[in-house]
């Protein structure tokens, strides 16, 4: 594995979360002339009656948010249980612009829609890879994007590429109800699934691959670096760590899930969104740190 000094392991960080924060398609243009500052984005709280989403939320008196921490997006303090990142932030300001607070529910990634279709939350907090599957049944307000990667033993012969992975004599484990198992079963559909509930706190499925209950395990992206260094038993696929976060496979927008049919309630997320973005931007580098990064024990 490639050991990093770390000042270049720091500017490899700041350079992957930069990439990974880049406006998406989804009405953030980009446009390579200079321009001025632009003004702030206006965010325009809809009245009573607009959207029957935000009428139930003030009903109710507070905003439900089904959380399942993913770092650097949204993470857990281990000490008071507290929640904190950049989802976070975002949902905050939703809360603090329609003058309520934030219910955090805890959630499983494999309930989450089902969460939001029972109505016990009104969005998820969890950043959600936007998935065409899920943008069939849920809306989504995307802001940032993200790849998987993957990890192996290195003594693992059977898996070096990503073309190894879509062979039956390969098994994967993947967590129930994510993005990134749907997008493995589309595009490995030869490969053997092993899928489990994800446990709290987000770590990647380390112990099925050490254990040598399956060959391979996904991961997020941004936790290349991190995995290469702190596992150096395992390889990471594809190629190497910096490979990886350049060329993430599978990639995805990520963003907020919430029912369908209140265009209202979007517009007003979207400017939530907007009105954020740089701060958004800047958050995601903070606690892109390996001190945040480090999968929960």
């Amino acid at each position: 594995m490639i050991r990093l000094a770390r000042q270049s392991y720091s500017l490899l960080l700041l350079l992957l979360v930069a990439t990974l924060a880049l406006p998406l398609s989804t009405g953030f243009a980009q446009d390579s002339t200079p321009q001025p500052d632009a003004s702030p984005v206006a965010i325009e709280v809809p009245a009573a009656g607009e959207s029957p989403t935000i009428d139930k939320i003030r009903a109710n008196g507070k905003l439900r948010a089904g959380v399942a921490v993913t770092p650097p997006w949204l993470l857990q303090d281990p000490a008071t249980k507290k929640y904190y990142g950049p989802t976070i932030d975002i949902i905050e300001r939703i809360g603090a612009e329609l003058g309520v607070p934030v219910e955090y529910v805890d959630s499983g990634w494999d309930v989450l829609i089902a969460g939001l279709q029972s109505d016990k939350f009104d969005l998820t907090a969890a950043p959600m890879f936007a998935t065409p599957e899920r943008m069939k049944v849920i809306d989504f307000v995307n802001y940032t994007e993200a790849g998987t990667c993957y990890f192996a033993k290195k003594d693992n012969e059977k898996v070096n590429s990503l073309e190894d992975l879509n062979n039956s004599d390969v098994t994967i484990v993947t967590f129930t109800g994510t993005g990134t198992e749907e997008g493995i079963r589309a595009k490995y559909p030869e490969a053997t699934i092993n899928s489990i509930v994800q446990p709290p706190g987000g770590q990647p499925p380390l112990e099925d691959v050490l254990s040598g209950r399956a060959d391979v395990g996904p991961f997020d992206s941004p936790l290349a670096i991190f995995l290469a260094q702190q596992y150096p038993e395992l390889k990471i696929i594809p190629q190497d760590p910096e490979y990886c976060i350049a060329h993430a496979d599978i990639p995805f927008p990520i963003g907020m899930g919430f029912n369908k049919n209140d265009p209202v309630f979007t517009a007003f997320l979207q400017s939530v969104v907007d009105a954020m973005r740089k701060d958004t931007e800047a958050a995601i580098i903070e606690y892109s740190d390996p001190k945040y990064m480090a999968p929960a024990s």
